[in-house]
């Protein structure tokens, strides 16, 4: 019978070997780098894209026959038309280049009074064709956008050189956030800036800091540009500018406990199933990982759970130095 057990004693101990790594399923983690970002956020409002602000003011006078941009703020597309009109400086250029064709005048008669046309600067439908509609033309909206502001109604005159129509891009935005002027560095120094309208993350497309400050508040000026069709002008956004500061190594919280007033990780060790443990010096990062001071190196292979029944077998088999 002693023999008997004699040569059981090893399967005895493996045995109890995989129940305790079976129990403790105990899940590792290396430890590695991570960047270290300073974030702030500012305040800011969107505004319309004055560099996407078209003002129409035909090159010739004329008539209103019909107008179909009436409403303020009315969606526009590029291309549709906003009036149509009779001006006789436009009819007398088409019947000039009409009679160029008909008559076979001298081919420079003929280029010289299509160049004219062109200085008009008429719709390119009309150019193709300048004789198919001698009465009329057409104004279009060269942008997709809307109607901001007009200055003409049904059956109205207008002066040429005069603006009848200003159009805004419903595209294209600003977003002004303004900044303490001691956060201009931070925001020269930045590597990253993103914007919240509605606490949706919108499209920049670009940044600058604007050449002012205001002397009463300080503030200085960040304008963003937007691409988005899901913005309006007038809303409340939010801004965040981020700088990196540098790489540090990190722990898991997850992976460490506190003991006689020590931090402890549980290094892998040679052999499977194997954890030393080791003290570290951490300090608090955020809610998931602490900045590794000493103790462990890049790359080593730690303990990321079962941090107490680690501990107990450390205490059982006396792995703790102090």
């Amino acid at each position: 019978m002693r023999i008997l057990l004699i040569f059981l004693v090893p399967f005895l101990l493996c045995a109890e070997r995989l129940s305790i790594e079976q129990l403790f399923n105990v899940k590792t983690t290396k430890i590695e780098k991570k960047d270290l970002y300073v974030k702030k956020t500012y305040p800011a409002i969107v505004r319309l894209d004055e560099s996407k602000i078209v003002d129409i003011a035909p090159r010739f006078s004329g008539y209103v026959e019909k107008l179909y941009a009436k409403e303020p703020l009315q969606t526009i597309k590029k291309g549709d038309m906003l009036a149509l009109v009779y001006s006789p400086e436009v009819y007398n250029a088409k019947e000039e280049y009409k009679n160029s064709l008909k008559f076979g005048l001298d081919k420079r008669m003929t280029i010289a009074s299509y160049l004219k046309l062109k200085l008009l600067k008429l719709p390119k439908d009309e150019l193709k064709s300048p004789t198919k509609t001698l009465t009329t033309t057409k104004v279009v909206s060269p942008i997709d956008g809307f109607l901001l502001k007009k200055d003409i109604y049904q059956g109205s005159f207008f002066q040429k050189g005069k603006t009848i129509f200003r159009l805004a891009s419903n595209t294209h935005f600003w977003i002004e956030a303004q900044i303490p002027g001691k956060d201009i560095d931070f925001y020269k120094k930045c590597d990253s800036i993103s914007a919240y309208v509605r606490n949706e993350k919108v499209k920049i497309t670009s940044h600058k800091l604007l050449p002012i400050i205001d002397a009463d508040s300080a503030l200085a000026i960040v304008r963003l540009f937007v691409k988005s069709k899901d913005v309006l002008a007038g809303e409340y956004a939010k801004v965040t500018i981020r700088e990196h500061k540098k790489s540090i190594l990190v722990v898991p919280k997850t992976a460490v406990i506190r003991k006689n007033g020590k931090w402890y990780a549980f290094k892998v060790g040679e052999y499977e199933g194997e954890y030393e443990p080791v003290a570290v010096q951490i300090k608090p990062l955020d809610n998931r990982y602490y900045q590794l001071i000493s103790g462990l190196k890049e790359g080593e292979t730690i303990a990321d759970s079962a941090m107490f029944l680690l501990d107990s077998d450390a205490q059982i088999n006396g792995l703790y130095n102090d």
